[in-house]
């Protein structure tokens, strides 16, 4: 090596101990201000879960922003070829041309001012109270600026901190906004205030599975495998999704406007608020069981009611508001760890409920409720009809529901959602096709403003209008929620459709 290249070394080489020293200057500079501040550096394993999980929720939120905005440049590139190839096909004058260019990058610039517009319950125009819960309410809402009709669910933030159950409302939310599954409703628009958070969702036209039972009873066995069928691949979309939904129930699944199934209330419903009660008195049945003999038989889950009076009291709204554990899983009752089988615990319930019009562990009271579904070995039978004397659930249909509610390493679909479709129960079924079938219900529906299908009865009041949000901020508050606001917008017909879908 010449000279000239040794001395370009050495100069390179002393750089680098100039740059060192000048970086461990900065970080030791960098040190001392955090400890006159008063701070100190805090170890990961050191941190709390609510610092870690505040993290977690604004690297989120900056991810998203960061993909939503390159998102958002890709689409309106896409846009611009196609609106130049479209161009090409129109003889037009040099001055129609510039106009229509005009007019593009106007809608352009119309659309990005609606996606910087923060989003506020003054956009919209409340219509109707169509469902009432433990966190809040939901409002059939008309969006002034585009003429939608959409399910406005409101929830208090307060309550919501209160019960811990901050992580759920944010799974809720990423549900909505990941998935494009025909089966699972769709989200439209999340933001919040500081009194309120909203998920704005596609307004589901017919009402829900327990009103329509609430209507007629109970269902043939074509029309439960028909809906059943459409349960299943719902739930399905849901666990390929990474989720579980752990509290189905008939309420969760609502009747599109075509007839069709939409699975709704992703870890949000007050009924999946485990009591302190229940598990106390699941604690003093499992110790009364094991004091019993091996030979010794459980009470009879209809000894105190029967087939009519467990119909009737499917109908008292007050004991359906308040809340139940009849579609929960023991494992999830005892606290134990629990996998996705706990929604086909729940499905097999809702089966059940749909061939006899009641819940297979409904008793006089919660405990008694409760010891049928902790016994559910002896507990579940198959009612006999009032006139025949036979029982009510056919043989293939019943078989199944055994294979469901049963104890976890046993249940049907623990290798897979296959294993319940595979199920003689559905023969004849076409899975890829069945989103084409003819629904054996479809709603009839005489206008926009038509809640006919939705049970209202026993609601608190009726509200007329959605409070405007406060004026003072409350920044620890809304930190809780970072990344909770989403849109969707279609730019050519002024719409919600999928603009930003994260891949």
């Amino acid at each position: 090596m010449s000279k000239k290249g040794i001395s370009g070394l050495r100069k390179r080489i002393d750089k680098k101990r100039i740059d060192k020293k000048h970086i461990d200057k900065k970080k030791k500079q960098k040190e001392e201000k955090v400890q006159q501040g008063g701070g100190k550096f805090i170890p990961l394993e050191e941190m709390s879960k609510e610092t870690i999980q505040r993290a977690e929720l604004y690297k989120e939120f900056f991810r998203n922003k960061s993909m939503e905005y390159f998102y958002y440049l890709y689409k309106r590139q896409k846009r611009l070829e196609e609106f130049k190839q479209n161009l090409k096909k129109f003889k037009i004058s040099k001055n129609e041309r510039s106009k229509v260019i005009k007019e593009h990058f106007q809608k352009e610039s119309n659309f990005l001012r609606r996606r910087r517009t923060k989003m506020s319950v003054k956009q919209f125009t409340i219509l109707a109270k169509i469902g009432q819960g433990g966190y809040g309410d939901v409002f059939l809402c008309r969006k002034i600026d585009t003429n939608e009709m959409i399910a406005l669910k409101r929830m208090k933030k307060a309550l919501i901190e209160k019960t811990n159950k901050v992580e759920h409302i944010m799974s809720e939310r990423q549900v909505l906004a990941e998935h494009s599954s025909p089966w699972l409703v769709q989200l439209l628009y999340s933001f919040q205030d500081t009194k309120y958070i909203y998920l704005a969702m596609e307004f589901v036209r017919g009402g829900d599975l327990k009103a329509l039972l609430m209507n007629i009873d109970y269902l043939d066995e074509n029309t439960t495998k028909f809906y059943a069928a459409e349960m299943l691949l719902a739930i399905k979309d849901l666990h390929e999704l990474g989720y579980i939904h752990r509290d189905l129930k008939p309420e969760n699944f609502l009747i599109n406007h075509d007839g069709h199934i939409k699975l709704t209330d992703f870890g949000l419903s007050k009924k999946f608020i485990i009591k302190k009660e229940w598990r106390e008195t699941v604690k003093l049945i499992n110790n009364k069981k094991k004091q019993k003999k091996k030979n010794s038989k459980s009470q009879n889950p209809y000894s105190t009611l029967s087939k009519r009076q467990l119909q009737q009291k499917r109908r008292n709204k007050f004991y359906t508001v308040v809340g139940s554990p009849e579609y929960i899983s023991p494992e999830i009752l005892e606290k134990k760890g629990y996998t996705k089988t706990v929604d086909f615990w729940s499905f097999g319930c809702i089966l059940y409920e749909m061939l006899t019009g009641f819940p297979p562990f409904s008793g006089s009271s919660i405990e008694e409720t409760l010891e049928n579904v902790m016994n559910y070995r002896t507990s579940l039978e198959n009612p006999l009809d009032d006139q025949t004397n036979e029982e009510i659930i056919q043989p293939k249909a019943w078989h199944l529901i055994r294979k469901l509610i049963h104890k976890p390493n046993k249940r049907i679909g623990k290798n897979g959602i296959q294993e319940i479709q595979q199920h003689p129960f559905f023969e004849g079924i076409e899975w890829d096709k069945f989103q084409n079938s003819t629904p054996p219900f479809v709603p009839k529906v005489e206008s926009d403003l038509d809640i006919s299908y939705f049970d209202t009865s026993y609601f608190d009041e009726d509200e007329v209008e959605l409070e405007e949000p406060e004026t003072t901020t409350s920044t620890e508050r809304n930190n809780q929620f970072v990344g909770f606001t989403f849109k969707k917008y279609d730019l050519k017909q002024g719409g919600t459709q999928d603009i930003y879908q994260k891949k």
